[in-house]
């Protein structure tokens, strides 16, 4: 099987993408004490910028 036209390895690393990048803007915020929800608050904004909304990329 093919893993780069795999519906479920190309889900996987999006999602990774987001929370690595949603981490990657908590931690700019809150630094060492960067907990969960701090990430969670950064989803929209990480999404966002992976894929704007209006954009193509879907």
């Amino acid at each position: 099987a093919d893993l780069d036209s795999n519906p479920a390895v190309l889900g996987s690393i999006a999602g990774s993408a987001m929370m690595r990048k949603a981490a990657s803007l908590a931690f700019s915020n809150k630094k060492r004490s960067t907990v969960t929800g701090d990430i969670i608050e950064c989803l929209g904004k990480s999404l966002e910028d992976i894929c704007p909304a209006g954009s193509c990329c879907l």
